[in-house]
């Protein structure tokens, strides 16, 4: 078991607990299911920010989303607002020229 020390307490940290098991217990840690938004929920909660007027914040808190989440979108839609939020699963049109050059590259 190795001690480590965070700027307020001390972390106990294990191999086991890397796993996502509790090394006293044997306990499975729940894994929580990832909230997946659709794309027009993204533009929807960038517009409040970049239209509306609210701040990251607010609208993060008024969403339930986290700030950083809800930063990111915004990014994202302002880099490359065609090719924003792929979906699951798709990828922009350049990433997947690269992926065909490198399968090929490799294969």
């Amino acid at each position: 078991m190795i001690l480590r020390y965070n700027a307020f307490y001390p972390i106990w940290w294990t191999p086991r607990r890397a796993q996502g098991i509790w090394a006293e217990g044997g306990v499975q840690w729940s894994k929580k299911k990832r909230k997946s938004y659709s794309r027009e929920f993204k533009k929807e909660a960038v517009a409040l920010i970049t239209e509306k007027g609210y701040s990251i914040a607010e609208a993060s808190r008024n969403l339930g989303i986290e700030y950083s989440v809800l930063r990111r979108w915004k990014q994202q839609l302002a880099d490359d607002p065609q090719n924003a939020f792929p979906g699951k699963g798709r990828q922009k049109p350049g990433d997947q020229e690269l992926r065909t050059l490198k399968k090929n590259w490799s294969g």
